[in-house]
């Protein structure tokens, strides 16, 4: 079964539902799979060029989608982030399409963020694997203007 917000696992305390997908050996693999499955769905039907995340949350299904499908992943680091890095990484130059993966929506900052970051580029959409009760449908036409797909 799915863990949720408040249960441990090995005594690690668990913050919200992209933790629980993530920490639990057992629900990554479950989680990459579905994603990597809706990941070739969706580039069968509108192929794209990268995947472009933002955050750890993102990182956590971006680098497996990236080695198993060849596809090519940009980091948009967040604003204010510190680091060693440019506030994009990856073949960003070179990309004229991308799919933005995320966990799920709370507020939309981080997709209008990757979308203001890569402007120069076009966005098929958002794949979301994190679990959630968001009518995808409503979303993508009153908030973003891209198609939103769930992995779950």
């Amino acid at each position: 079964g799915f863990l949720f917000k408040g249960h441990s696992i090995m005594g690690m305390r668990i913050g919200n539902s992209y933790h629980n997908l993530i920490y639990s050996p057992q629900h990554l693999l479950e989680t990459t799979e579905k994603t990597i499955a809706k990941a070739r769905e969706i580039f069968a039907k509108t192929p794209f060029d990268a995947f472009a995340f933002r955050g750890s949350s993102g990182a956590a299904m971006a680098f497996s989608l990236s080695i198993t499908l060849q596809i090519p992943c940009i980091y948009i680091r967040k604003p204010g982030e510190q680091s060693h890095g440019n506030p994009i990484e990856g073949p960003n130059n070179e990309v004229k399409t991308y799919l933005i993966i995320d966990d799920f929506i709370e507020r939309g900052a981080t997709i209008r963020h990757i979308l203001t970051s890569l402007a120069r580029a076009q966005c098929v959409g958002a794949l979301l694997y994190g679990r959630t009760t968001i009518d995808l449908s409503h979303k993508q036409a009153v908030l973003f203007g891209i198609p939103l797909w769930g992995a779950q």
